[in-house]
């Protein structure tokens, strides 16, 4: 087990497992759902992807940040 830590300090060799969800939507364009200017005509959807806490608890205690990989052919395909 791993000494007690000081606030902010990481410490090597040690685990933290906290429960949290990966997910996707994809809405159609529409008259509710504009196109955005400058989005090519053989897109159909708009698309986003989240993280987020089980039962919307706060993650920022411990998550600084996400980074996404995309495939390839998509343009900025790490975000």
């Amino acid at each position: 087990m791993a000494p007690p830590n000081q606030l902010g300090k990481r410490v090597k060799l040690t685990q933290v497992r906290r429960p949290f969800i990966v997910g996707s939507t994809a809405v159609p364009f529409s008259d509710v759902n504009p196109r955005p200017a400058g989005v090519p005509d053989n897109h159909t959807h708009s698309w986003q992807v989240f993280v987020k806490g089980i039962d919307d608890t706060d993650l920022t205690y411990w998550l600084r940040r996400v980074q996404f990989k995309l495939h390839e052919s998509i343009p900025n395909h790490v975000r």
